[in-house]
């Protein structure tokens, strides 16, 4: 028989936080096939510092086919906007692997019906945070 185990973060993943600013760091980057086998995802681990977010795990999906929905998290990480007319070419998003970012999250339902930490907005990590110390 096979044993079920369950984890400290996969309990803390269906935490339900507040909505508000909070510093997240970036614990792993990867690039997995997508469910429809047929494009890839950039996808972001990331595990909140403070308050309520402390040790509550996002993971932060960007498909290949709609890089834009990882303009935030870009422009958060570099600590300025993309210009329009030039756009961004050859960006390693393993870069942001070990970054601080702030978060603005939004919690609300999935397409299934599941409250889910939503994330709306990025922005770089605020100066006065000391969370360079924290390891994952």
């Amino acid at each position: 028989m096979a044993l079920l185990t369950i984890t400290p973060t996969e309990i803390k993943r269906r935490k339900i936080i507040k909505q508000g600013w909070y510093h997240l760091k970036c614990k792993d980057v990867r690039f997995e096939k997508s469910k429809d086998k047929e494009s890839y995802n950039h996808i972001f681990d990331f595990l909140g510092l403070e308050d309520e977010s402390k040790e509550v795990p996002f993971m932060i999906f960007v498909p290949e086919k709609y890089p834009d929905m990882g303009i935030g998290i870009v422009e958060a990480f570099l600590g300025k906007k993309l210009d329009e007319d030039a756009g961004l070419s050859d960006f390693d998003p393993m870069n942001i692997k070990g970054a601080i970012l702030r978060a603005h999250v939004n919690p609300g339902k999935d397409n299934k019906g599941t409250m889910r930490n939503n994330v709306d907005e990025w922005a770089p990590a605020d100066p006065k945070f000391k969370g360079d110390d924290i390891n994952f």
